[in-house]
């Protein structure tokens, strides 16, 4: 009875995977008999033992972080934090520091706002400050049914949440040795069925924005014209494109591999049309280092922002009373539907949309351009 008495229980450390060892002496030195302590212990050895299977007590150490999932603001604000090691959102901000390297910042945003998301969601069944491994399947599914309840999301987004999920746990396993199974595996099909693809523009559609958009923003005009005739992406390809990329000479527009969605340097021709568009723009008077889309609507220091010329589509489009499903990614499309209907074969249309593989552009070609061609609607064998 004068000895210290304890309880004691061992954790394995997630790290080094070996167990550590823990002692707990509250509360023995104030009971006075053996009847007593014995009565203590098997209490504290219920408690700890709840705790524990709830992760409310682990081998984790407090760590300062550089918190990634706070909103971005114009406001200062210190990004360092004091978390608990090997919890979600200490892990998050880790991973995404781990990304920023080889990721677009357009990117990298969407990664922060679907990890923010799901630590919003881990925060409501109160996991936030529990270990990762407390993070199963089962979880990781009610929140993506969750978004398609709450949010009404389709299949395809549902599918991009789980892809980062996926890609996050892939790397907490693989780069930061936890013992735990990728959570985000084994995924129902969830969410609705919906095309959210920009249709490709009849011709009377096309003649329509034109008449409005040439006269009141020229700017938007040559945006609509490149992705037409140059299939070049109207995101940070097109929005990025510097003057030195333009050889008129050659005809050519180069889109460097940091803008590139393939990550790969690459060089497309100028059609005619948008050739004698360039001109009118008078590109050689201006330096050379200038970005083509201005913020000033000419060629400038400072690109247009990224949601720029969208938005300036929308209200066109908007004004003239067309459909929403109609959108500036549109155009795009167009231009490879009439480039099929003049007779590009599907390894034109390949080099000239700039695809890694044929396969994605029959992918491409079964979904947007449709049919066979001519062959099929005009000269289809009688069936008498």
């Amino acid at each position: 009875m004068n000895a210290d008495w304890y309880v004691e229980f061992s954790l394995r450390n997630p790290y080094s995977g070996k167990m550590e060892r823990k002692r707990i002496y509250d509360g023995f030195r104030l009971l006075n008999t053996y009847e007593q302590r014995m009565k203590h212990a098997e209490k504290l050895i219920t408690e700890y033992t709840e705790m524990i299977k709830n992760g409310d007590i682990s081998t984790q150490k407090m760590v300062e972080f550089e918190d990634q999932l706070l909103f971005d603001t114009r406001v200062y604000k210190s990004r360092k934090k004091l978390g608990a090691e090997n919890t979600f959102r200490v892990l998050a901000s880790e991973f995404i520091i781990y990304k920023r390297i080889e990721l677009s910042e357009k990117t990298l945003q969407n990664y922060k706002s679907k990890l923010r998301a799901f630590d919003d969601f881990l925060k409501s069944k109160k996991l936030h400050e529990k270990q990762i491994q407390a993070i199963e399947n089962d979880k990781v599914v009610d929140f993506l049914r969750n978004l398609v309840l709450e949010d009404d999301l389709s299949r395809l987004t549902i599918e991009k949440y789980q892809q980062i999920l996926h890609t996050f746990f892939q790397w907490v396993i693989r780069d930061k040795k936890i013992k735990m199974g990728n959570p985000a595996i084994h995924i129902p099909r969830i969410g609705k069925v919906v095309d959210e693809s920009a249709p490709a523009l009849p011709k009377n559609v096309r003649n329509l924005l034109q008449k409005k958009i040439e006269v009141s923003d020229p700017q938007l005009w040559l945006g609509c014209c490149i992705q037409y005739f140059t299939a070049i992406r109207p995101g940070t390809e097109m929005r990025l494109i510097q003057l030195k990329n333009i050889d008129m000479e050659a005809r050519t527009i180069t889109i460097r591999n940091y803008l590139a969605k393939t990550y790969r340097t690459e060089t497309v021709d100028i059609p005619d049309q948008l050739y004698v568009l360039l001109l009118e723009w008078n590109l050689e008077n201006y330096d050379q280092q200038l970005y083509l889309f201005g913020t000033d609507g000419v060629p400038g220091e400072k690109p247009i922002g990224k949601n720029s010329l969208r938005i300036r589509f929308n209200k066109i489009r908007d004004s003239l009373n067309l459909s929403k499903e109609i959108k500036f990614y549109s155009w795009k499309h167009s231009g490879a539907l009439e480039l099929k209907n003049a007779g590009a074969n599907m390894y034109e249309i390949q080099r000239h949309f700039r695809h890694k593989s044929v396969t994605t552009t029959e992918g491409y070609w079964r979904k947007r351009l449709g049919g066979t061609g001519e062959k099929i609607k005009q000269n289809f064998p009688d069936i008498s």
